[in-house]
């Protein structure tokens, strides 16, 4: 039975990938009109969103999810702890680069 030779790794050479290409920039794709993620993005391309005002908005309890889909979408999202009365929320926030993708995409739809 023969063995498979082993390949050395050379001398000095670091084990992280080349890039041939500009890493693109940031292109998201719009979540479907009257869906969560989309009302969830109006309201982020304004204002921050937190649980409490999500359930104010009567969107139910599930905002961390809706929020990971646009995270899943391309939407950049940051979110930062923040203490309330009684405990500590998520308040999430659509990044700068997020509004002006966000505006871009709008003018394109007009």
């Amino acid at each position: 039975m023969k063995k498979t030779p082993q390949t050395k790794q050379s001398h000095g050479v670091l084990k992280e990938q080349l890039t041939l290409i500009p890493e693109p920039s940031l292109s998201p794709m719009l979540p479907k009109p009257n869906s969560k993620e989309s009302k969830a993005l109006e309201h982020l391309l304004t204002h921050p969103l937190t649980q409490v005002i999500w359930l104010e908005m009567g969107e139910g309890w599930r905002l961390a999810a809706t929020i990971c889909n646009l995270v899943n979408m391309g939407w950049q999202i940051s979110s930062l702890r923040v203490k309330t009365a009684n405990s500590h929320v998520a308040l999430y926030q659509l990044t700068d680069e997020g509004k002006k993708a966000a505006s871009l995409i709008r003018k394109v739809m007009k």
